[in-house]
């Protein structure tokens, strides 16, 4: 490589290091990756985007209400996540219905919890309304590792999640 120029590996063309396959013969170049500085925030090993690291307790804090709902992580547990049925009389293990949570749009069982090994996972249920993690809209059924701060949209009912041992400030 010399002066912005990449020499294809293959057949050996003159390409400019702005293209990633050689414009001649479509072989992939290899082109050299500058180490950049880290900002600190990465180097303490705090990244932005939360932790896997998770406490016993689940706080889910919802976007208009001054209270969280708290729950106590079992090992192995599944909870889910919905409205209460008036037809079969049953409330999910998370019942978001004081919430207006059919106004907002959500399933009688919206999404699943499930706390396994010290990780807490979700997966939409094949609701309505989706499930979203973090603006990305879930596939039924395939669950998503959960992080300290995530946001998950249920239909229109947006929740975030903490993890702890106590209550937080």
């Amino acid at each position: 490589m010399s002066n912005g120029t990449v020499i294809c590996p293959v057949c050996g063309f003159e390409n400019s290091t702005s293209v990633r396959l050689c414009v001649k013969c479509q072989s992939v170049l290899h082109i050299e990756t500058h180490k950049i500085d880290q900002p600190d925030e990465y180097s303490r090993g705090n990244p932005k985007w939360g932790t896997r690291s998770i406490g016993k307790r689940l706080y889910l804090h919802i976007q208009g209400s001054v209270e969280s709902l708290e729950y106590e992580l079992q090992d192995g547990a599944e909870m889910i996540v919905g409205r209460f049925d008036v037809e079969t009389n049953k409330a999910p293990e998370i019942d978001l219905t004081p919430f207006g949570a059919d106004e907002k749009g959500l399933s009688r069982n919206h999404a699943v919890l499930t706390y396994q090994n010290g990780s807490l996972k979700v997966a939409d249920l094949n609701s309505a309304n989706f499930t979203y993690l973090n603006g990305q809209k879930l596939l039924p059924r395939q669950p998503r590792l959960l992080r300290d701060g995530d946001e998950i949209r249920l239909g229109r009912m947006l929740l975030t999640i903490q993890f702890g041992e106590k209550v937080p400030d």
